[in-house]
């Protein structure tokens, strides 16, 4: 633009220097059009507004339509926009190629494409970087959408598929799946309907009279339903030759066995010393909770996350509250010596402790039979496997 008025600004010259009327119209012309360019282009520039139409969260492998909307709520026609968008790699499913449209006035357009959530990861879409050109062809002005960002959830897989056994020996769980809830007379909670099978020993008679109904006195379970999963996600966790792999099997073995045990309505908690861009706070912590709403957090939260400070792990633990008679799953790459003081810890603190090694050794899996852990292995080969403590 500013080449043309350089141009109107000559002419106009040679028309005052030749006292020639064409130059003087043309150079008018120039100047006109210049000026018309420049309150078209401002008018529509106000008028525009761009926004996304992103999903939150994809699961891992699913597919979605990512949507541009570029409303124009001016009186003035777009004559052209060109758009050229940025997708991270992770979520392209082809290169995306850039787009010119026209918009006119009052009117909407939606540039659409596809995504495919193939990594975890928390990212953002976006910048898109348009030029918006008027009718005359006489200058442009560049512009910058806004940003929307989603998160990918880790690979979900059944255990059997990871290579844990579907009933594990961690949470108040029986073989066959069925809530082991041992009652500690010492800690009374009322009563309940007598049923049959009840011992007649603990039939409250008093209240049995009142109610004109036999009852039975109740008790708080000696073992929590709640299980926390403390899952290693820090620079220096793993061997710095797989470190990246592990980190990523290691979030894969948090989100399976999350939702393994969401699904039998257990509570579930998340303490990890990883980063969460969300977060302002070092290290993350997702109370217990249950239901689908809380899977979504949970693997929310899993999807985001980066590798924090090495060995805050544990450390984290011992200033979390954790239930008695709780679990902890420890997801780490192996147990050391360095480590057992630690875990042991945790089991004076009332918690049934059982490691997932997702780097284990054999003199880790040694140390964990020693100690009665019961331990199971990710191994390096992406083959999981169960390793039953003895």
């Amino acid at each position: 633009m500013l080449k043309v008025i350089y141009l109107a600004a000559m002419l106009l010259l040679l028309a005052l220097f030749f006292r020639s009327e064409v130059m003087s119209v043309v150079a008018i012309a120039l100047v006109m059009g210049v000026w018309l360019s420049r309150f078209w282009l401002r008018r529509v520039e106000r008028g525009l507004r761009v926004s996304r139409e992103v999903p939150e969260m994809l699961a891992f492998g699913e597919e979605a339509t990512v949507a541009v909307v570029l409303n124009n709520r001016s009186l003035l026609r777009i004559p052209w926009l060109e758009i050229r968008e940025s997708v991270p790699f992770p979520l392209r499913m082809a290169t995306p190629a850039p787009m010119v449209v026209s918009i006119g006035a009052g009117a909407e357009h939606r540039v659409t494409y596809p995504i495919r959530g193939s990594r975890r990861g928390w990212y953002g879409l976006g910048p898109a970087r348009m030029v918006l050109g008027d009718v005359l062809g006489l200058g442009v002005v560049r512009l910058q959408g806004p940003v929307a960002h989603l998160t990918v959830y880790p690979l979900v897989l059944p255990l059997s598929a990871l290579g844990l056994p579907a009933s594990l020996a961690y949470g108040p769980l029986r073989p066959w799946g069925i809530a082991q809830r041992i009652e500690d007379p010492s800690r009374p909670a009322g009563v309940r309907q007598y049923v049959p099978g009840d011992d007649v020993r603990r039939l409250d008679w008093k209240s049995s009279a009142r109610q004109d109904t036999l009852l039975v006195r109740r008790a708080d379970p000696t073992i929590a339903p709640e299980t926390t999963l403390a899952l290693a996600f820090g620079k220096g966790d793993y061997p710095q030759q797989a470190a990246q792999d592990a980190l990523e099997r290691a979030a894969i073995v948090a989100a399976s066995m999350a939702t393994a045990l969401l699904q039998r309505k257990l509570p579930v908690g998340l303490v990890t010393n990883g980063v969460d861009p969300l977060s302002v706070q070092q290290g993350v912590k997702v109370g217990f909770g249950k239901g689908d709403a809380h899977r979504r957090v949970l693997l929310g939260t899993l999807g985001r996350l980066s590798s924090g400070s090495e060995g805050e792990l544990l450390a984290l633990l011992q200033t979390h509250p954790l239930p008695w008679g709780g679990t902890v799953i420890l997801i780490i790459a192996d147990l050391t010596m360095e480590l057992l003081p630690q875990i042991v810890a945790l089991r004076m603190r009332g918690q049934q402790v059982a490691l997932v090694l997702v780097e284990g050794r054999p003199s880790g899996l040694a140390l964990a039979r020693q100690q009665r852990f019961p331990v199971y292995v990710v191994d390096r080969r992406g083959l999981p496997h169960a390793e039953r403590s003895r």
